[in-house]
């Protein structure tokens, strides 16, 4: 049950808003007052705050040592920048003063190994002249540009003085005369040709239909080839005596000595059909063992036979066809 109110209470009068109540709140300030020398212990609050690693500005002492190797990580890279730029330019301008020091200069072009008129002819291909500097003469590419010459086997270029440089050409020896229909072309030992003309001392190779090559390359697999690779082949005695050779097949050469052999004494050359250039040593033996042979038949008419060493274990005595 309600209490009953008592008539006799007054009614409690209407009340407004309420004030708020005040509430504080103590802040943490970011630093410490350092006490003063009356209150004391000075030198035990300085010994607190050097502990605690506070120096007098409030910067802690491992942020003023990064920023102090930071900075003198700067003033480091600042000096190697400024040595690599005075060294660049330094080296700069000691190849300037190089390009157009005398001292450095071409003074002579000497070429070796050929006779005057070629000689001129290298040099033009070589395109050194006096006055070029040393340092900026393209050797490898002068040597290239003599090498072309069909005449050129090798070539080196060196310098010989201080400011002499020479080209030493070792050039191509021609070894044999190839004639064709109407025309005669000079080739080396390996077959290249070098050019056209005729020469004494060339042995003749007498090749028909052969498809020649431009001047300074190689000929093809052909007569020419096989016959170059027998001459080399043949014993000194024997290649001194050929007089020409007829090269119309690579598989089935020929080789003419010359009459006074031992074998014979007529004017008619003496054939000898030599084949390929497979077992041309032994061939060569072949021939040399059955001329030594026929010259103990003085009565045998040579002029009539040839020679046959394709098969130089069994060398026989033909009837010329």
């Amino acid at each position: 049950m309600t209490p009953a109110r008592s008539p006799t209470a007054a009614p409690r009068p209407a009340q407004g808003p309420r004030e708020p109540k005040r509430r504080w709140r103590f802040l943490r300030l970011p630093f410490s007052r350092r006490p003063s020398p009356a209150a004391g212990g000075t030198a035990a609050a300085q010994e607190q705050a050097s502990r605690s690693g506070r120096n007098g500005l409030g910067m802690h002492e491992r942020f003023r040592a990064r920023r102090q190797e930071v900075e003198d990580a700067g003033r480091r890279r600042r000096r190697r920048i400024t040595g690599s730029l005075v060294a660049l330019v330094t080296l700069a301008g000691m190849s300037v003063s190089l390009s157009f020091s005398p001292l450095f200069a071409v003074a002579g072009v000497q070429v070796t190994g050929l006779d005057p008129v070629r000689e001129r002819e290298a040099w033009q291909a070589a395109g050194i002249s006096p006055g070029q500097n040393l340092l900026f003469v393209d050797l490898a590419g002068a040597e290239d540009a003599v090498r072309a010459l069909p005449y050129v086997a090798a070539v080196e270029i060196r310098r010989v003085s201080a400011s002499i440089l020479e080209v030493a050409v070792a050039a191509r020896e021609p070894v044999a005369v190839l004639r064709l229909e109407a025309e005669s072309w000079l080739v080396d030992a390996g077959g290249t040709l070098v050019g056209g003309g005729t020469l004494p001392d060339a042995v003749p190779i007498d090749a028909p239909g052969t498809p020649l090559p431009p001047v300074g390359e190689q000929i093809g697999p052909s007569g020419v080839r096989t016959a170059l690779a027998i001459h080399a082949g043949l014993p000194p005695e024997l290649r001194n005596r050929v007089e020409r050779y007829d090269a119309r097949d690579e598989h089935s050469v020929r080789l003419l000595l010359r009459p006074g052999t031992p074998a014979g004494d007529g004017s008619r050359p003496i054939s000898v059909r030599v084949g390929d250039a497979g077992r041309v040593q032994a061939k060569g033996q072949a021939i040399a063992l059955l001329l030594e042979r026929l010259a103990a038949q003085p009565d045998l008419d040579l002029e009539r036979y040839e020679l046959d060493v394709r098969a130089p274990d069994n060398p026989v005595l033909r009837p010329l066809s």
